[in-house]
């Protein structure tokens, strides 16, 4: 069985629809270690060291789901840490032990919105 994505993203409005997204992922994650755990976060309540912090392998090589909530007003340095994340993702001892980042935005900014 391989491992899931390590990033998704998922863009809307509709509350419903984006947490059975979120679930999604999560029950993918689960498929590869039942033992995953889910954890949710404010983007603007987070600094690139506490996130490099939840994407990093567990002690205990438990699987994880990050959940980085209102994308849409991630800041430079967050978002440059996120897609550092992308590029080179960080797994556990067990390819089932890997962390996935869930990156959840209401819309995305235009140039309308400035």
């Amino acid at each position: 069985m391989s491992a899931p994505e390590s990033l998704h993203l998922i863009i809307g409005e509709e509350e419903l629809l984006v947490e059975r997204a979120v679930r999604a992922a999560l029950e993918a994650a689960r498929k590869a270690d039942a033992n995953a755990d889910l954890t949710r976060v404010q983007v603007t309540d987070l600094t690139p060291p506490e996130l490099a912090e939840l994407v990093s392998p567990s002690l205990f090589a438990e699987g994880r789901v990050i959940v980085l909530q209102n994308a849409q007003d991630i800041g430079k340095e967050i978002a440059e840490a996120v897609l550092s994340y992308a590029k080179h993702p960080r797994t556990g001892s067990r390819s089932s032990s890997c962390t996935r980042a869930v990156v959840v935005a209401r819309r995305p900014r235009t140039c309308r919105d400035n």
